[in-house]
């Protein structure tokens, strides 16, 4: 069936005659024959390719494996076809959902949460790199147990900025410094475009985040010198608005500047941060998006303070602030970032009032 819908699908845009013969397809069909090609893809060479893709290190493709091989076994069982059947176009919202109920009767919270957001990772990334629906967007992530999130201390963000302005190449000088200076995602840094810089060079401009709204970030003092020092360097490539910021130059053809890859940029972060003295569990991009949290938490405290606003207050506009810098849905997210508890609203708000 799969098969006859695509071919009746290329017709329509050959020929005009394919027209009565999709309209003859039953509505199943029919559904089949105007998606994406991607959707009907085998599921098992697009989790390949996802794998090859986006995996950094071979922990995370480990973990990535066997977060959708659960899934895939998972929709065996329910929609009664064998793995080898399975495409793109059968993963729905409800099957995802349901996948999520089940692990959680397994699995520990952390570990169902593991589960499903791989899932949720490889549908996201779907609709990046294919243009599809996302199916997965609309269902929650598991709740779980806060934890403590780590950024770098004073003297390791020292290190890290030191050794990043003694580098030679501009590229090792400028990443972990854009990283640290902006709190922007891995995949933001990835898909920046020269075009997002603002005319002043005060701001990245339409920067989109997991939730696809697009949001701007600032360039920091400290950072804009360093972006113009790279940019000087950058020129020496095409300059279009919507040739990336940080080009792979070397992978360059015909003029075309590709990308670079995540596990490309993480490598190149990675090594900058152990060289650095950072521990090997920290030794990550997203580190550096905690430490930005907490350095302009910190900042932001001392001059709302300045201003004499009472702590409640100044926690309160701290956290609407680095929520839209840091393109977070939910004001929670936020505050595990900020390491900021509802203890401590509490004991701010009644230390005010009294």
């Amino acid at each position: 069936m799969l098969r006859a819908a695509f071919m009746i699908w290329v017709n329509l845009f050959l020929t005009g005659d394919g027209m009565a013969s999709f309209k003859a397809l039953p509505k199943q069909t029919r559904h089949y024959a105007i998606t994406n090609t991607a959707e009907l893809l085998p599921l098992s060479s697009l989790i390949k390719q996802f794998l090859d893709e986006e995996c950094v290190t071979q922990k995370t493709r480990e973990i990535y494996e066997v977060g959708l091989r659960y899934y895939v076994q998972f929709s065996e069982t329910k929609l009664r076809r064998s793995a080898a059947t399975l495409t793109y176009s059968d993963i729905t919202r409800k099957l995802v959902a349901d996948f999520k109920d089940a692990r959680l009767e397994i699995d520990a919270p952390a570990t169902a949460e593991i589960r499903v957001r791989t899932v949720k990772r490889f549908c996201n990334w779907m609709q990046e790199c294919h243009q599809v629906r996302n199916p997965a967007r609309e269902v929650r992530g598991v709740e779980v147990p806060e934890t403590e999130f780590k950024g770098l201390t004073d003297g390791q963000y020292r290190r890290l900025v030191k050794l990043a302005q003694s580098q030679t190449d501009p590229v090792d000088r400028f990443l972990p410094l854009l990283y640290v200076e902006t709190g922007l995602r891995a995949g933001e840094v990835r898909y920046l475009t020269v075009g997002q810089i603002s005319d002043d060079i005060k701001w990245f401009l339409r920067v989109v985040g997991k939730s696809r709204g697009s949001r701007a970030v600032p360039i920091t003092d400290f950072l804009f010198p360093e972006l113009q020092t790279y940019l000087c360097w950058r020129e020496q490539f095409p300059m279009g608005a919507h040739t990336p910021l940080i080009p792979s130059a070397s992978r360059m053809r015909r003029g075309v500047l590709p990308n670079y890859s995540n596990v490309a940029l993480h490598n190149i972060v990675k090594a900058m941060m152990l060289e650095a003295n950072v521990p090997a569990d920290l030794a990550h991009a997203h580190t550096l998006r905690h430490t930005f949290a907490y350095r302009t938490r910190d900042r932001l405290l001392k001059d709302y303070g300045a201003q004499g606003m009472n702590p409640a207050e100044a926690m309160s506009r701290t956290a609407h602030v680095l929520m839209k810098v840091m393109g977070h849905r939910d004001w929670k997210t936020t505050m595990k970032y900020l390491g900021i508890q509802q203890d401590d609203f509490n004991n701010a708000f009644h230390g005010a009032r009294a």
